[in-house]
């Protein structure tokens, strides 16, 4: 994460706190989270240096105004004013990241060469529940078919990787090491 888009992320959540309103915004900016997923030129455009910054406000004010706090709609567009729009996104990760770590939230991605079944999806969360006992998990999933079977997961920084990939590139370097 750059630095500005970190102090930018932890700023808005340390005014969510004392506004006393850190879910809802964490609800807001899933809004704006898939806003730009869904139109990715979104933030180039609020960082367009030939954009006056009242038609940035104007932009911003169109596509959200009524849909999030009026808190989040001046985020954005001092975001814009200071140049950070592309880094919206490494913001609200920040933010995401002090949300989750003051309500004990731990989120695993689980990636599988197919998708995971709901009773499949239902024992990863037992199991990961027990392994954070005390903390809430939030499982996302995600398909990789290079992964050939087997599952990879990713959580707080850490890596399991359970993959036939990942086994089979194992099983590579021994054989590698012995010959060489």
């Amino acid at each position: 994460m750059t630095e500005l888009a970190t102090v930018f992320g932890n700023a808005l959540y340390e005014l969510s706190c004392e506004e006393n309103c850190a879910e809802e915004m964490m609800q807001q900016l899933g809004v704006i989270v898939s806003a730009i997923k869904e139109n990715p030129d979104f933030a180039k455009v609020l960082s367009a240096p030939g954009i006056s910054h009242e038609e940035k406000d104007t932009i911003v004010d169109t596509c959200f105004k009524g849909k999030v706090s009026q808190n989040l709609l001046n985020f954005l567009k001092l975001a814009s004013q200071r140049g950070i729009a592309a880094q919206l996104g490494t913001s609200f990760a920040q933010f995401k990241n002090r949300y989750n770590e003051d309500n004990g939230i731990v989120t695993v991605t689980a990636i599988s060469a197919n998708p995971l079944t709901d009773a499949l999806q239902q024992a990863l969360l037992t199991k990961l529940s027990s392994m954070f006992s005390g903390k809430k998990v939030q499982l996302a999933t995600t398909v990789d078919p290079t992964l050939m079977g087997g599952m990879r997961l990713e959580m707080d920084g850490r890596l399991i990787d359970g993959s036939v990939k990942a086994k089979l590139e194992s099983l590579k370097n021994k054989i590698l090491a012995t010959t060489a």
